[in-house]
């Protein structure tokens, strides 16, 4: 004889009492990614001011957690004058550490390219396909992105004092 099979209870998450199970889904939400839409929508950069992240249209942002909250502009003027100022005096701040950082490490490299008969190399790390792994790759010294980064911190901070002034 045949035995039928023993039914077996689907263990997967149901909504009881409405028609057919509800499956688990096979994607989640992606906070982080949320969270580079949020600040590319509302200008970018997001520094901390009063423990959230501000963004340049004074929309603001958890500082711990990718989920949120997140906060429209503040409505009373005063507030929102208080807070844009905090934050293009923080941005202006950062701009400017990073912006010395970087001419003087330029200004130490062109020291050491003088009087070199080759070009000075640098290490990068990259990933090798075939032996799927990283390795350490030499590569030419080439201060072009790094003097592209320095034009861009120059306009950054003009713009900061600019949005500074403004604020006035």
């Amino acid at each position: 004889m045949n035995d039928p099979k023993p039914k077996v209870r689907d263990k997967r998450p149901e909504l009881h009492g409405v028609g057919e199970p509800v499956r688990l889904l096979n994607w989640r939400l992606d906070w982080k990614a949320y969270f580079n839409g949020f600040c590319e929508l509302h200008g970018g950069n997001p520094v901390e001011v009063d423990g959230k992240l501000v963004l340049p249209d004074g929309w603001s942002y958890s500082s711990t957690a990718y989920e949120g909250p997140e906060w429209p502009p503040p409505k009373d003027e005063a507030e929102f004058v208080r807070v844009m100022t905090a934050y293009w005096n923080e941005r202006r701040g950062i701009v400017s550490d990073e912006l010395k950082l970087l001419q003087n490490t330029r200004r130490s490299m062109v020291d050491q390219m003088v009087n070199r008969s080759a070009p000075l190399m640098k290490k990068v790390r990259v990933f090798d396909e075939v032996a799927e792994k990283h390795r350490w790759q030499a590569d030419e010294l080439n201060l072009d992105a790094v003097d592209e980064r320095i034009s861009w911190l120059k306009a950054d901070l003009e713009n900061s004092v600019h949005e500074l002034e403004k604020l006035q």
